[in-house]
């Protein structure tokens, strides 16, 4: 699978994508993360999210919010905690008020490919990814 590594900076604004784990086209996400975002240093990385501290365990599907970037449309992969990652108060689309989390650093964001429409539920997301090969 094709991604493209895109510089976020610091203090840009992201949400979950909901349904994403139906998106079983990778087994361990952070390891492609890790692999294919050019990360250099420990891999004992913090959470993505500016005033969490945990150790971020997930490869999170990710939007951006950012006027100065138009990433919107965007399906991306950071580094993201367990206690975020399920965080459904940020989860893009719910109720159509959701809430941000700030990114606390610049990161090295994997931009995954985009199929036509941002999937907002489970189904959509094994509609639009279910075909696609594993890797």
């Amino acid at each position: 699978m094709q991604s493209y590594v895109i510089s976020i900076p610091k203090g840009t604004l992201f949400c979950n994508a909901t349904g994403s784990s139906q998106d079983t086209r990778k087994s361990n996400w952070i390891k492609y993360w890790k692999d294919y975002s050019g990360h250099r240093g420990s891999y004992d990385i913090k959470c993505c999210s500016a005033g969490c501290g945990n150790q971020a365990k997930y490869g999170g599907h990710v939007y951006f919010r950012s006027n100065e970037i138009n990433l919107s449309r965007y399906l991306c992969i950071i580094p993201i905690c367990k206690t975020c990652n399920d965080d459904k108060d940020c989860n893009y689309n719910k109720a159509g008020n959701n809430l941000w989390f700030v990114l606390r650093r610049n990161i090295n964001a994997l931009q995954l490919p985009y199929l036509g429409k941002r999937p907002t539920s489970a189904d959509e997301w094994k509609e639009l990814y279910g075909n696609l090969p594993h890797t």
